[in-house]
């Protein structure tokens, strides 16, 4: 396989990889036990996919740096998502917190 090749899916590997421990990370905290298990499965099937690559090409630099900057912007793109997430939550709860207070008022 031609090796820019291989260097796109390395990085592209390292950054599902990164996707997938982030969210099992982020599903165990809330003990979601589906997601927990499905995550883990991906990420572990990862692994071995980039484990039987790295010892077919265990001299090759240039895919160790891709799967490296596939690691490190899985994690940054993991944060931006879980943020965005975060936020969105927010936003609802504040919603509902409002129109429970609306009629609560109204109760009265």
């Amino acid at each position: 396989m031609n090796m820019f090749v291989l260097s796109i899916i390395f990085l592209a590997v390292g950054f599902l990889e990164m996707l997938f421990w982030s969210l099992q990370t982020k599903a165990l905290v809330k003990d979601r036990m589906i997601n927990t298990f499905v995550f883990t499965f991906i990420s572990i099937v990862i692994w071995f996919y980039v484990v039987s690559k790295v010892a077919e090409n265990v001299n090759n630099l240039w895919l160790m740096i891709a799967y490296a900057l596939g690691c490190g912007a899985g994690n940054c793109l993991t944060i931006k998502i879980d943020a965005y997430i975060d936020k969105i939550a927010k936003a609802r709860l504040w919603k509902r917190k409002k129109r429970k207070a609306k009629r609560t008022f109204k109760k009265k």
